[in-house]
């Protein structure tokens, strides 16, 4: 029998003999099995805590969401429940939340600007994780595609704790010209933010604001999530599709 071989069987006879009360296991921070590499060894979890090892956060979406009216602060593009992170969940320390997300966004005849960012937290002009540069849009654009990859990682934890946030903002050239791209968050100087890590009422958002007097909205329609436990993104990652 072979090492993988001889880890299926064993797991399978643990399992039996539990399910029998033949045995009484207890896990603690155990992680389980997701896979074997070609030697026939596991690969196994990476312990996390909280809600998981490595879980989704966010809901699926089988429709577009809502159109978010932009405003001169910063809105989230999808609601906040669908990111909401549970109490403690930045406990561990390099716990990074990974989010990709894909929308539109449509501008009328007035003139105005972009300004994106990463945000943490509940309502409106939530605090910011990372921000983007201010830079002008297109005006008369409708249903224009953007695609967004962001990531907010835990520093430190607590009450006073601290989350770095980076990633992009990606828009077609239609509505944000190309000589304006790429769009970074942040647009310099990659730096902690001081939240509170223990409450269980912020979510992790890519967020947008415009200025200027007319209508500009944008929409999410899909979206995947990937967090990751461990320190700077070390380990194997797991995926769910929105």
């Amino acid at each position: 029998m072979n090492l993988r071989g001889a880890h299926i069987l064993e797991r399978d006879v643990l399992q039996q003999a539990e399910e029998t009360g033949q045995l009484v296991v207890t896990r603690v921070g155990i992680p389980d099995i997701l896979g074997f590499h070609r030697d026939g060894s596991p690969v196994w979890g990476i312990q996390g805590g909280g809600e998981g090892y490595q879980n989704a956060l966010i809901e699926p979406i089988s429709a577009d969401e809502t159109a978010i009216t932009l405003s001169t602060t910063q809105k989230a593009l999808w609601p906040y429940a669908r990111t909401l992170t549970p109490a403690n969940y930045f406990s561990n320390v390099g716990r990074t939340v990974h989010i990709k997300a894909f929308g539109k966004v449509t501008t009328d005849g007035t003139a105005g600007n972009y300004v994106g960012g990463i945000g943490y937290g509940g309502s409106d002009a939530p605090t910011a994780l990372a921000a983007g540069a201010t830079v002008a849009g297109t005006v008369s654009q409708t249903a224009i595609s953007w695609i967004a990859d962001v990531y907010a990682t835990a520093e430190l934890s607590g009450a006073t704790g601290k989350l770095k946030g980076w990633g992009l903002w990606v828009p077609a050239v239609a509505v944000l010209a190309s000589t304006l791209q790429p769009y970074t968050l942040p647009a310099n100087t990659l730096a902690n933010v001081t939240v509170d890590t223990t409450v269980g009422t912020n979510s992790v958002v890519l967020s947008l604001q415009r200025s200027g007097a007319g209508v500009w909205t944008a929409t999410t329609c899909r979206g995947v999530d990937r967090n990751y436990s461990g320190h700077h993104l070390h380990g194997h990652k797991l995926n769910r599709g929105v």
